[in-house]
This record gives C-alpha cells, structure tokens and sequence, in this order.
C-alpha cells in the first residue's frame, strides 16, 4: 500500500464577539461585462440574454447594499465607462441615479478588455475605513489573464475581488484566478442556473471581515511528516467550507 492521503474540512464559525463586531458597510465597485458575446441567451431553454441576467443582478445586488456604504457602476468592451467620477455614498438618490442607469445597458461595447478598467479601479484612492469589495461579472476569455491575475495580486492588500463567470464560454482559470489572488469568492452560472442567490451569498461574504495570513499546523508524531497536496486556501469566510488535501510519510 501507498503512502496515506488525508483530508481536512475546514467549516469556520467566527465567535459573535467578531461578527457583532462587524461593520455593515465598505466601498463595493461593480465591473460588468458589456461586450458583444453579453447579448448571446444564457440557455437554449431561455430567452434571457446574458446582459439582462447580469443587469437584473446587478439591480438586486444595488437594492441590497448597506447604508452607509460607497459604491460605483463600471461597464467595459472594447472601451469602458463609470457611472460616477468617483464611488459615492450610498443615498435613495445615488441608488436611483444608478438603478436608471443600469436599466440602460447593453452588450454593445465591442470586445472583452477587462485591464483598462481595472487599472482605472486600482488607481483611484481608497476611502478610509470603508474596506474595497471588487464584483466583477463577465462571459467571455481574455488575452492576457496572467497580466490580469497579476494586477488583481498586486492590489489585493487594498482589495477583495469577487468574480462570477456567466454562460459555457467564462474562463474558469481568469475568474478563478481573480478570486483567488484577491481574496474573495468565484461563482458560475451555466445553462438555466439562476445567478441571483450565488451573488448574495458573495454579497453576504464581502460583508464579513477579511481572514487574513492563513497557516495550517500539523501535530503529528515525530516520525511523520506531511505533503500538503492541495494549493494554499488563500480566504476563509463563514459558512462555507474549505478542503485541504495533504499525503502522510
């Protein structure tokens, strides 16, 4: 027989001390996906476009966010656009200036150029004690994933990205990525899935506070030593579970 492989599930609870604690608010961006390939239906079973599935998100997402909060609207193509100069406190009027807005678009941007924007994102200040919670929804593959994931790493001390792939054609190793390197969550929607509950459950993990420097020790006899096979859990958040793969010799 082989050497033991073992498995560790990880189910954490934070103490109400932590999530009493809890600010409900932060800077949240949202970044859809409005090219070309966002007007294609998400099933065959269905009518609905994959831009009306992300824009009826996006209103629910918007309808939902905390008081006090700041948020900002980015749309990108082969170009992209903000609602706002800059994230504004979240108001009955900033809300419905944006709802507006929202309703209005469509997958008429071109191509999939994701960068740009995202450089824009990253370059604009933080606002103090408002914690970035970066949403990015999109369908399609890009050119320079790497260069993306890469951007996303380097501003992840700023940020947690939240990634969500929309129809067969998402590149699982960019919306994987983002979401690893920054910290959050990623989500698919394929065929007649509905995207809806996998965003609020996003939502629900951006409002809990970043578990941060995540280390695993091991407390085994002296003669054994352990391989962890599986890559390293980069976030952890409540509810929801974490697997960890390791081989024993």
């Amino acid at each position: 027989m082989g050497d033991p492989v073992v498995m560790v599930s990880l189910y954490p609870e934070f103490p109400q001390s932590v999530t009493s604690s809890m600010a409900p608010c932060g800077e949240f961006v949202f970044l859809i996906d409005r090219s070309g390939s966002m007007g294609s239906r998400n099933h065959r079973l269905t009518r609905q476009t994959r831009i009306l599935s992300a824009r009826d998100t996006l209103l629910l997402l918007l309808k939902s966010l905390p008081m006090g909060c700041y948020f900002n609207i980015y749309s990108f193509g082969s170009k992209y656009e903000h609602i706002f100069p800059k994230s504004v406190e979240y108001s009955q009027k900033t809300m419905e200036e944006a709802l507006k807005k929202v309703k209005k678009m469509k997958a008429n941007l071109g191509g999939t150029k994701i960068l740009e924007p995202l450089k824009h994102i990253y370059s604009q200040p933080c606002i103090p004690n408002q914690p970035r919670q970066l949403f990015v929804f999109t369908d399609g593959a890009v050119g320079n994933t790497k260069e993306v994931i890469d951007l996303v790493k380097k501003n992840s001390d700023s940020h947690r990205c939240f990634s969500f792939g929309i129809g067969e054609g998402a590149s699982s190793a960019l919306i994987n990525g983002m979401a690893k390197e920054g910290g959050g969550h990623a989500q698919f929607t394929t065929g007649t899935d509905r995207m809806q509950p996998k965003v609020m459950q996003s939502l629900r993990f951006a409002l809990q506070p970043a578990v941060v420097d995540i280390s695993v020790t091991w407390d085994l006899p002296k003669e054994v030593s352990v391989t962890v096979l599986s890559p390293p859990i980069t976030a952890l958040f409540q509810g929801q579970r974490s697997l960890i793969y390791a081989q024993l010799t």
